[in-house]
This record gives structure tokens, C-alpha cells and sequence, in this order.
């Protein structure tokens, strides 16, 4: 079986500049696999009706209980005529913490979330009982973890920092599933909008444990807006230059993904639905290839 395939990790990671990004040219906000080393963020229509500029506003020591709950599957098919296929999923993991906002300024909110459980949900058909029993053991030493990081106004997310006293290599690697698995803000545009809006988020983004390069091209709209709620909806396309990673050739690389974020007006954390599908012909140095396909889906609840 492909290498590559055996370290392939559960997700991507967006990294959004800290500060709000400067809206591009069109013809920027159109790259469509090429080098980004930035979020670039294109308003496509302002929307109908009164319009106001969105924005992530939570406030100095709130608190809130948030439970996530991650889907994870990756497949990977090698052969021509008579192709081997291995499928590998897990249960459903739950993370349960609560959140708290340490500091607000003009540059946004930081904010640090304990773990306070992780658990599964469900069996799997590629994973014994046994081994199931042994993934909730080593899910349980997450509890106690810290996660710190920043949000700008915007919705640019500053970097994740983990933290989990004592951890081992194994827990260590659990730890960046859910650095690469916490949902992210939509990045929103600079000028007021109002329903019916749409704008366009062009990001870089990493898979495989930070090996392979990606960008993901998110086109949103503001479909409703009801007192302090607003509710956005997103649909993405991954794509992706051939590159080496992991050992191996990849080439190909298509993906598609939708999101539905009800973002409420001065809370930290909204309520969040993604689910992201990427998959990529990889080739070893044997010429032996495959196709990967790896594929997430998050549902992210404060209580």
C-alpha cells in the first residue's frame, strides 16, 4: 500500500493572515491551483436591503460550552484492471469544552478552549472492538488539553496553539487531528453587506500532516440575516499544483466542500456544519500509484 496513504492525516488546515486581508484584483481572487501564500477575499455583490459590515465581536470574559463532533474517512485505490481498494473510517469523535475570551481589542479576540471530554460516538467497519476500545482510551487523554489561539474581526484565525501536560507521541499525534479538524471562520469582506450577499475566500491549505499544498476557493453568501443572527452558506473547490509529498508524486488534485455558519452577533464561537472532500492520484518512486481520497465532515455546537 502506498506510503503515502499511510501518512496521510484526517484534514486540512486553512492559515489566514491575523490582520483583515486586503481585497485583491479580480484577476487575483481567480488563481485556480497556483501559489497563494495568503488569504485573498473578492466581494462579489453587496447584497439587497439595509447592509452593515459583518463582523466577529465577541466580548471580554464570555464563556461557552461547544461540543464537536468530527467524521473522518480515507480510501485509497491502487491498480489499473483489478484495483485493490482500502477503505479506513472511524466512529464519530466528540470533543466537549467550553471556551472563554481572554482579551479584545482593535485586532480581535483571544481566546483560550479546555477540553473537558472526547469521546466516540458509533462502531466502525474497519475498526475491531478491540482497537475501538484502545481509540477511546487514548481519546480519554486528551481530556484536560488547552487550545489558545486569536480571531480577527474579519474572521481570520490566528495560529492554534495545544497544550496537554505529560503528552506522549501517540496522544501528540491525536492532538494535531483536532488542530487540523477545528472548524474555522468564514473570512468575511471588508465592505457592508446585506442579504443576498456574496464574496469569494481564496486560501492555502495543508493536508497530510502539512506535506501536501492546497488552495481552497470558498464561495460565500449571506442568505439570511434575523436580529443578531447571521446565517452564511458556503460551497469550496481544492485545488492543487503536482508537487512531492510524502515520499511520493502527487497530481491531480480535485476536491469539493460545503459549509452553513450561523454566526451570531457577539458571540465567539458560531454554529458550524462543513464537510470537505479531497482526492489526488499519488505515484511512489517504484511507479507504483494510487488514488486517495480523504474526507471530513465537522458539525460544530455551543450549547
Amino acid at each position: 500500500m502506498l506510503a503515502l496513504a499511510v501518512a496521510a492525516a484526517c484534514g486540512g488546515t486553512q492559515k489566514h493572515d491575523p490582520q483583515p486581508p486586503v481585497p485583491p484584483t479580480d484577476s487575483a481572487a481567480k488563481i485556480e491551483g497556483g501559489p497563494v501564500d495568503h488569504t485573498l477575499v473578492r466581494l462579489v455583490s453587496p447584497g439587497d436591503g439595509a447592509r452593515a459590515q459583518l463582523r466577529v465581536s465577541p466580548k471580554v470574559g464570555a464563556k461557552q460550552a461547544i461540543e464537536l463532533a468530527i467524521d473522518i474517512s480515507q480510501s485509497t485505490r491502487v491498480g489499473g484492471t483489478h484495483p485493490v481498494e482500502q477503505k479506513d473510517t472511524v466512529p464519530t469523535v466528540v470533543l466537549s469544552g467550553t471556551a472563554e475570551v481572554k482579551t479584545v481589542d482593535a485586532h480581535g479576540a483571544a481566546y483560550q478552549l479546555v477540553v473537558t471530554t472526547v469521546d466516540v460516538r458509533g462502531e466502525s467497519a474497519s475498526m475491531s472492538a478491540d482497537k475501538l476500545a484502545t481509540f477511546r482510551t487514548a481519546l480519554g487523554a486528551l481530556k484536560g488539553m488547552t487550545i489558545d489561539s486569536t480571531i480577527a474581526p474579519n474572521g481570520a484565525a490566528g495560529e492554534l496553539k495545544l497544550h496537554l501536560d505529560s503528552a506522549d507521541q501517540g496522544t501528540r499525534e491525536l492532538m494535531s487531528v483536532f488542530q487540523v479538524a477545528l472548524p474555522a471562520w468564514p473570512v468575511l469582506p471588508n465592505e457592508p453587506i446585506g442579504v443576498g450577499a456574496k464574496w469569494q475566500v481564496v486560501a492555502p491549505a495543508k493536508l497530510l500532516e502539512d506535506k501536501l499544498d492546497v488552495i481552497e476557493t470558498t464561495d460565500y453568501e449571506l442568505v439570511k440575516h434575523e436580529g443578531a443572527t447571521w446565517t452564511i452558506r458556503g460551497t469550496t473547490r481544492v485545488t492543487g499544483t503536482d508537487q512531492s509529498a510524502g515520499g511520493a508524486q502527487v497530481s491531480n488534485i480535485t476536491g469539493t466542500g460545503s459549509i452553513e455558519v450561523a454566526l451570531v452577533d457577539g458571540v465567539l464561537y458560531p454554529t458550524t456544519k462543513a464537510s470537505i472532500a479531497t482526492e489526488f492520484l499519488a505515484t511512489m518512486g517504484d511507479a507504483t500509484s494510487g488514488t486517495v481520497a480523504i474526507s471530513r465532515t465537522t458539525q460544530f455546537t455551543p450549547k
